[in-house]
């Protein structure tokens, strides 16, 4: 478990890295902010946002650790390798889902995000969610909201 938690701090690091290289559509006088998070203890998921003055998500990025291959991964470095395309009711693998999922939370707010619908098994109900992710969400959804909760304020 303490080898998981290192592994996850650091790919947090490489997350909060590559928000920071994403801010170049933000005015620089506007505030940014970043959070991050950790959820699960069983392959705990890693969300990091960076949120405006305002309170907006301006950007961000989900990754979780999975074993591969006897050693830990990030299931975004796996990409196709990790093999749930072939099983995805939309053809897209893990680290795509996860993307698309961030892209839907980007421009909301903590309360939007929190308003997201999810059924008894985690699955979005929103038809435009759904057309881009069909796993579980719950994780996702907790990882944001806690990442925003993070943002210094």
């Amino acid at each position: 478990m303490r080898k998981t938690v290192w592994a996850l701090i650091l790919t947090l690091v490489l997350m909060v890295s590559g928000l920071a290289a994403c801010g170049r559509d933000v005015v620089h006088s506007e505030r940014i902010r970043v959070g991050l998070a950790l959820v699960g203890e069983e392959e705990p998921l890693a969300a990091a946002v960076t949120v405006d003055e305002a309170g907006v998500i301006r950007d961000c990025v989900i990754d979780q650790l999975t074993e591969y291959e006897d050693r830990l991964v990030s299931k975004n470095q796996l990409g196709e390798t990790y093999g749930m395309k072939q099983a995805s009711p939309i053809g897209k693998e893990w680290n795509e889902q996860a993307a698309a999922f961030s892209a839907y939370v980007t421009g909301m707010r903590l309360e939007e995000v929190q308003s997201i619908e999810l059924d008894e098994e985690g699955k979005a109900t929103d038809p435009v969610l759904i057309s881009s992710a069909t796993i579980d969400l719950r994780k996702f959804v907790q990882g944001v909201e806690e990442a925003v909760r993070q943002v210094p304020r």
